[in-house]
């Protein structure tokens, strides 16, 4: 048997054929569909049977000889229904609850602050979404990863996402990690982390975000330029449309675009403004780009970081060796094609 579990509509198909028939007895079947309160039965060797309730339902067969119970399977399988839409309210315990969606759930949170003391992992294909930036508010207040997108089609919207600043590094964590994964119009705010604060890789996109007042940091003894690359990290990711702004980064960046790998990050339509870097080295920049990263109709502007002298053979361009702005450090070719129509 095989089970569509998407309602409306949800159904399970079987048929059943006996491996080794007597010739000498007529087989006749029983099969039911129950979660306990809903059963559904079923006499015909093959068929659909049409799922009208939510629930976890166990499929049972038992098979007759000249109707004496010969065969009974039961237990043995389960097949999981469940509903489309799920809401979670103040009481829910919102980690608990996005966990365990599964493919074609949504969820809605409700608003107001919700704490939430786990990782978030969105293993599925779900849409998750608030009531909209500073209204749906969800505060971590554990050390790890925060908000994990693992599934391609994942979607998270309507939230403000925010971390408890610490005055000790935790362990090399990034917080909304995206990979093949989409979030919009939210807010990443208050993070302190030696890693990304939101980091888009293999695909993730981003875009009509916030990201403003994190803090991003370097493990003592860790080579800076290896690891984080910034408050912003797109590894294969793209943002777009956004507002990187009031971000603290003592590593290279506020935001990293691509690789030295090759791998293509993009920022485009996008303001980066008001950022501190407080890193005394060369690398500390606002926007750093590198292998196949692509820059298109940004302004980045009034970033400030420590004076340092210029390194040459960057390619770099923009006010970069003096206070107010910080501009691009651009391992490409300056007249390259992944640079169109910025302002620094």
């Amino acid at each position: 048997y095989s089970a569509d579990t998407t309602f409306p509509g949800a159904k399970l198909t079987y048929a059943i054929k006996p491996v080794h028939p007597p010739k000498d007895k007529t087989l006749t079947y029983l099969l039911t569909v129950t979660d306990g309160i809903h059963t559904n039965t079923a006499t015909e060797t093959e068929g659909c049977i049409v799922l009208t309730e939510t629930g976890i339902y166990t499929v049972n067969l038992k098979t007759y000889a000249d109707g004496e119970l010969v065969y009974d399977f039961d237990g043995e399988s389960t097949v999981p229904i469940y509903p489309p839409h799920v809401r979670i309210a103040a009481t829910d315990d919102v980690a608990e609850i996005l966990n365990g969606l599964h493919d074609g759930q949504t969820a809605s949170i409700d608003e107001g602050e919700f704490t939430v003391t786990a990782t978030i992992n969105l293993k599925s294909k779900v849409t998750v979404t608030g009531a909209g930036i500073d209204r749906t508010i969800l505060r971590f207040v554990q050390g790890e990863r925060y908000f994990y997108l693992n599934n391609v089609s994942a979607v998270v919207s309507g939230l403000t996402i925010r971390g408890i600043r610490r005055t000790e590094d935790s362990c090399v964590t990034v917080t909304g990690t995206l990979r093949d994964a989409r979030v919009t119009q939210c807010k990443v705010t208050g993070a302190k982390y030696n890693g990304s604060s939101l980091r888009a890789a293999d695909g993730g996109k981003i875009d009509s975000c916030i990201i403003d007042r994190c803090t991003n940091t370097t493990t003592l003894g860790q080579v800076p330029w290896v690891y984080p690359r910034g408050v912003v990290n797109l590894l294969g990711g793209r943002l777009r449309n956004s507002l990187v702004t009031l971000n603290v980064s003592d590593s290279e960046a506020i935001v990293s675009a691509g690789s030295n790998d090759g791998t293509s990050g993009l920022l485009e339509n996008c303001t980066v403004v008001s950022n501190e870097m407080t890193a005394a080295r060369c690398e500390a920049l606002a926007v750093m780009v590198l292998g196949n990263g692509k820059v298109y109709n940004c302004l980045v502007a009034n970033n400030s970081a420590p004076n340092w002298t210029e390194t040459s053979g960057w390619g770099m361009t923009g006010n970069r060796c003096y206070p107010p702005n910080w501009g691009l450090r651009n391992d490409q070719s300056p007249q390259s094609a992944n640079f169109a129509n910025n302002c620094w």
